[in-house]
């Protein structure tokens, strides 16, 4: 079987400790972990805004941030959901977050969460 060689030179545009590809929740969680820890980051998505099928399929809801006593999705879930139930999409730390409870995605919210 003939084999051919296949390359080419891509530029380098960004130079970053962490590049991340996919603005969805996974991606935005492992940036915005990166940024905080002190790591240079940038974030990369391929559609119009960040939130993944969230913001861009809309996909109704979150599924529950715990297991019916504690939170599990970690400070980034919980600042989320809070500014997107927020009146004006900012962080509300006294609002109450029920861990058994489903939240209602509001896509237009949400990309402005992220």
């Amino acid at each position: 079987m003939e084999k051919i060689k296949c390359g080419r030179e891509i530029p380098v545009r960004r130079d970053v400790y962490v590049f991340v590809a996919g603005g969805g929740p996974a991606g935005v969680a492992a940036a915005v972990t990166a940024a905080w820890a002190g790591a240079e980051t940038f974030i990369i998505d391929g559609g119009s805004s960040f939130g993944g099928m969230g913001a861009l399929g809309l996909v109704p809801a979150f599924m529950p941030l715990g297991d019916g006593e504690r939170l599990l999705t970690g400070k980034i879930g919980e600042e989320v959901v809070r500014r997107m139930l927020s009146p004006d999409g900012t962080y509300m730390e006294d609002m109450p977050l029920d861990t058994r409870c489903e939240y209602s995605i509001n896509a237009e919210k949400l990309k402005k969460s992220l």
